[in-house]
């Protein structure tokens, strides 16, 4: 008896209910368990199709880029057919999935996280963004009465 093929669509649910656990509650929600009752599937399905977790993981994350690349085309080509305002919305959209994915899995501490805005708040003069940074860390560090920053 030959082994059976794995079934490209039970990947397809996996990775898309994988992605759609991580954006609701983060890394946390993500078990093998939960994920394989809710494609309804067993757990041998992650490792036929994925290896493990981390696999799975990693396809969710390409998954999410792929999705990012395809907003910033479209933005792309709407800019280039004159339509500033969808190229915009595109670009929009695709910051805040690239936000909320990344707030889900890493779970920053927002209070500690870009403390007095991005470059474009910070007010930098053009070609001078690092060294607006690191004075702006440096003035944080300070008032902070800390000895750490991350640029």
């Amino acid at each position: 008896m030959s082994p059976r093929q794995a079934d490209p669509q039970v990947r397809a649910a996996l990775v898309e209910t994988a992605a759609r656990l991580l954006a609701e509650g983060g890394p946390d929600l993500l078990t093998l368990r939960r994920l394989t009752k809710e494609v309804g599937t067993s757990t041998m399905a992650v490792y036929t199709h994925s290896g493990h977790m981390d696999d799975l993981r990693a396809a969710v994350t390409d998954r999410t880029r792929l999705i990012l690349i395809n907003l910033i085309n479209l933005a792309h080509d709407e800019l280039a057919n004159g339509t500033v305002a969808r190229a915009c919305d595109a670009l929009s959209e695709a910051l805040d999935l690239a936000r909320r994915t990344a707030n889900r899995v890493f779970e920053p501490d927002i209070d500690r996280l870009n403390v007095n805005g991005g470059a474009i708040a910070l007010g930098h003069p053009v070609g001078a963004t690092g060294s607006r940074l690191i004075a702006t860390a440096l003035h944080e560090l300070e008032r902070r009465n800390k000895q750490t920053a991350f640029i």
